[in-house]
């Protein structure tokens, strides 16, 4: 699929029969994403129709494009990672794994500027909660930077997460030293695409190879 444009409404119908479909405005601007009951509804079918394919999960934040897998991050994840782990986007529009990716109304919604910080943290903390003790992940590579907003109630949860024996063990990329490094080094490709910044990318590789061989051994036990 090309790039769509979210001011049409588009998706097939694995969440949604396009009778439940919502006119567009209704799902623009961050507040009403956070708010509205049908992605909270969109949420809790994705809780019950996921099927986990790996042990491990890569989750990273959406992109302006979509669907996601035309930008150039997602793009990029799926060409080097799609056959090893579970790719998730994380959003305001929940969490959403690549299987839904091309469902409504993850086409459309639009969330844009925040506007809401505080609202958009305690749902990602508790929709991280639901989703990983629903789906029984060994490992999470969380690529949120300590500067995005989404790096607090990941480490929260995940935390909490591991410590509760729902999951192994994680890890968010990029760390601090990390992101000063490649920020030092100057944005290849852009600051739009921090995270294939090749400093950036290869701890994301790093991690990816040390979790898929754990869950080599584990399996050939």
């Amino acid at each position: 699929m090309k790039q769509w444009n979210k001011k049409i409404h588009g998706g097939n119908e694995k969440l949604f029969l396009k009778s439940a479909w919502v006119p567009i405005k209704q799902l623009i601007g961050e507040k009403k994403v956070l708010n509205h009951p049908l992605l909270h509804t969109a949420f809790f079918l994705i809780l019950k129709k996921h099927i986990p394919k790996y042990k491990t999960v890569l989750l990273s934040l959406c992109t302006a494009t979509r669907p996601y897998s035309v930008g150039r991050k997602w793009k990029k994840y799926i060409e080097e990672f799609g056959n090893r782990v579970d790719l998730v986007v994380i959003s305001n529009g929940g969490i959403v794994p690549k299987e839904f990716w091309y469902s409504y109304p993850f086409l459309n919604y639009d969330a844009g500027i925040h506007e809401d910080d505080a609202l958009y943290k305690k749902l990602m903390y508790e929709r991280m909660m639901k989703f990983f003790k629903k789906h029984k992940y060994d490992y999470v590579v969380a690529n949120f930077s300590p500067r995005q907003r989404n790096f607090e109630p990941a480490e929260q949860s995940l935390s909490k997460l591991k410590a509760d024996c729902f999951i192994k063990d994680y890890t968010l990329v990029p760390d601090q030293t990390t992101y000063m490094k490649a920020q030092k080094q100057g944005w290849v490709g852009g600051r739009m695409f921090p995270d294939l910044h090749p400093i950036i990318f290869q701890k994301i590789t790093e991690y990816i190879n040390m979790f898929s061989s754990k869950e080599k051994r584990q399996h050939e036990k």
